[in-house]
């Protein structure tokens, strides 16, 4: 018996019919094309500013090799996490640019530009949010114990050991699950699919909450230090006062820059708060549902994606040398 199409799906009568039961395809609404269009044009907005970063980056490492070649273009662990977070960001772009071709067929179908598009997705936003949990372990070690702040090669290996987890974790779980929709309509684009609840939570969920707990924790940590509430040791870091008032130390001369700068670090915590608990709460409900509710799963998708590239960069480590010569630092100026 042949199922009416509701005004507004693009589906003809056989693609709407096999969707009602089927999930390899979910046949967009009017609406539902709407939000991944605007979707589409905040990741295309977005992969066009960091595409922009990244000439600006080519053109100084090309600078710097024309002028100096007395230090390596990485030379600090910031320099190394950043230049990993922008890759991520733009893998994470391209997830979202994507859409426009589900918007174009009004339908999300499993097929090889289903998995392409998981994969980038997954990618993407997976190794954003790692690296985004190793700038703030870096932060933090920079201001609290004033280590880590010459590890170059120590960031350049956990940076190397991110993007390999990463592509194990996506690699082992498209093989391995190739032929049981692993990469399917989730609705309304491509993800890994409702029967893997492990590998979507363990995969890029769990690594987006430790993110925001670690970040909350240490940047409030900074805030409270930058208050004068709490004072650290010089001989020993791990020994610390507590105040319900800010300490007179903290009104130095010599650390009042560092504690200025530190009060924007508040901020950050609360910003990725905004990004990723409406997300976790939204797909909460979609995991224990088996289905996203509409309009919020749509909502969260925009939210997520546009806004996070706002400026998810933490501030640098405030005791960390500046940002090397792949930023624009003319460390090679006379003079």
């Amino acid at each position: 018996m042949s199922v009416l199409v509701p005004p507004g799906v693009v589906c003809n009568a056989e693609e709407y019919n096999r969707s009602l039961t089927d999930a390899s395809i979910h046949c967009l609404t009017r609406g539902q094309s709407i939000g991944l269009t605007v979707t589409a044009e905040s990741g295309l907005i977005s992969l066009v500013a960091v595409l922009g970063v990244f000439m600006l980056i080519i053109r100084n490492a090309v600078r710097h090799f024309r002028l100096t070649r007395t230090r390596p273009l990485l030379h600090t662990p910031t320099d190394v996490l950043i230049l990993s977070l922008f890759v991520a960001d733009l893998v994470q772009a391209l997830g979202a640019v994507m859409d426009v071709h589900w918007v174009h067929a009004g339908k999300v179908e499993v097929g090889v530009y289903c998995t392409a598009q998981g994969v980038v997705q997954q990618m993407g936003e997976t190794s954003v949010a790692i690296t985004t949990l190793l700038i703030t372990i870096f932060t933090f070690a920079g201001v609290w114990w004033r280590k880590g702040l010459g590890a170059t090669r120590l960031a350049t290996f956990l940076v190397a050991l991110v993007w390999v987890f990463v592509a194990l974790l996506v690699g082992i779980g498209n093989a391995t699950h190739k032929h049981d929709l692993y990469e399917s309509p989730t609705p309304y684009w491509c993800w890994i699919g409702q029967r893997f609840l492990g590998l979507r939570l363990g995969g890029e969920y769990v690594w987006f909450w430790i993110t925001l707990l670690v970040s909350s924790l240490a940047y409030l940590t900074l805030f409270l230090w930058a208050r004068g509430n709490i004072t650290v040791s010089e001989t020993a870091w791990w020994r610390c006062s507590f105040h319900r008032r800010p300490s007179k130390s903290s009104t130095t001369e010599d650390i009042k820059p560092a504690r200025k700068a530190a009060y924007a670090m508040i901020a950050y915590p609360a910003s990725y708060s905004l990004i990723i608990l409406p997300l976790s709460i939204v797909r909460w409900i979609g995991f224990t549902q088996n289905t996203a509710p509409q309009r919020g799963d749509v909502c969260g998708h925009l939210a997520l994606r546009p806004q996070r590239r706002r400026q998810r960069l933490p501030p640098p480590p405030l005791h960390a040398p500046e940002l090397g010569a792949l930023w624009g630092r003319r460390e090679y100026d006379a003079g």
